[in-house]
């Protein structure tokens, strides 16, 4: 079964078939992320640490493929900004929670030394 997240709309949505007031999205899965790529690119901060910029394009790619398939496609643009902010958070906290598991137990390379794998912080 897929993981699933909900995001409770501050502002319902009106459609044709009633009244939106919360957004479900499945987890991505693995080929999601082959063909997506990260949402986020690694950019040097002002004391040069590295922090995740969220790209965009890739999170509303995330997002088309992840809503359900009973929302409408217009979604998207009805949704306010504290919504769309909410739905960006979920997309990013799914990519946040993965790379927490991916990478609590390392994995060992062929030369028997542990790869090394960005920590997903939540910047955002």
């Amino acid at each position: 079964r897929i993981p699933m997240t909900t995001v409770p709309l501050v502002k319902p949505i009106v459609t044709h078939e009633g009244t939106l007031t919360e957004i479900v999205l499945r987890e991505p899965k693995g080929r999601d992320l082959l063909e997506l790529g990260d949402p986020w690119v690694w950019v040097t901060g002002p004391n040069s640490e590295k922090v995740s910029n969220p790209v965009p394009a890739v999170i509303t790619a995330y997002f088309e493929r992840c809503v359900d398939a009973s929302v409408p496609s217009l979604i998207l643009d009805q949704l306010g900004l504290p919504d769309g902010m909410r739905v960006r958070e979920a997309i990013l906290d799914f990519f946040g929670a993965a790379a927490r598991a991916a990478f609590s137990n390392p994995a060992t390379s062929s030369s028997g030394e542990p790869e090394s794998a960005p920590e997903a912080n939540g910047s955002v």
